[in-house]
């Protein structure tokens, strides 16, 4: 005896499949995202050059992969503002949430 049908029709997978993929992923539009990699694989390469030149704050930023480099680069700069106490307000924080430069990816 095989295995009992986890749906009871082909529609009923079919919209399984795709409420899973709606859950998993995400559409974009091809030349913002193309401009964005271009752009992190632009700064990787430069905070490579000047590691190799011994830049400190390059040693500090470089990693492995650019998404690593940005989150290396966020904490640094968050720990710099917190030492020198010029942590803006949140009303004065740009709303990630909003379309346009600030807005989640």
């Amino acid at each position: 005896m095989g295995r009992p049908r986890q749906y009871a029709t082909a529609s009923a997978r079919q919209a399984a499949y795709w409420q899973r993929m709606k859950a998993t992923t995400v559409l974009v539009d091809r030349a913002p995202f193309a401009r964005i990699d271009h752009a992190l694989i632009t700064l990787q390469d430069a905070l490579w050059r000047a590691r190799l030149r011994g830049h400190p704050l390059a040693h500090a930023l470089y990693q492995t992969t650019p998404v690593e480099t940005l989150e290396a680069a966020a904490a640094w700069i968050l720990t710099q503002t917190q030492q020198s106490a010029l942590m803006c307000d949140d009303e004065q924080r740009p709303d990630a949430t909003k379309k346009g430069r600030h807005a989640k990816l």
